[in-house]
């Protein structure tokens, strides 16, 4: 991801993130004005705004805030995972995980890593520790 400030007079006007092939713009209405004659020479799927969805965050916003949450990207890492764990039963304690179930194990790894990096640090350690394994057993899942 990378982004740009724009400063007018020593104060914030607003900024523009970039990740992959979203954007996201935020900013005053003297900003919006300087920057969409640029914005609007690139091919635009979708334009959202007050309440959308952006990078697995809920971005609510109204007259006097903005909110920001991943309650549902939680919830849906959640019931994804257990799905995959589910349906790709792990060995025993002792036995190690083949192909098939190491790469569940690293998809599963990948969604709770983003979420424990986004807004639940107290996985990071757990996460970690998982990532630096390299031969994985059932007693790790």
């Amino acid at each position: 991801s990378s982004g740009i400030n724009a400063e007018y007079g020593g104060r914030p006007m607003g900024i523009i993130t970039i990740h992959v092939d979203d954007l996201l713009l935020a900013g005053t209405d003297e900003f919006f004005k300087k920057v969409e004659p640029a914005i609007l020479n690139f091919k635009l799927g979708k334009i959202e705004s007050s309440s959308f969805t952006y990078l697995g965050w809920e971005i609510d916003k109204d007259n006097e805030k903005i909110t920001l949450s991943q309650e549902s990207y939680a919830k849906m890492t959640r019931d994804d995972v257990t799905k995959k764990l589910q349906m790709n039963p792990m060995p025993l304690a002792a036995e190690e995980l083949n192909e098939e179930q190491e790469e569940v194990m690293r998809s599963c790894i990948g969604k709770l890593s983003w979420l424990a990096h986004q807004t639940m640090p107290q996985l990071c350690f757990s996460i970690l520790e998982l990532t630096t394994k390299t031969n994985w057993k059932g007693s790790d899942v």
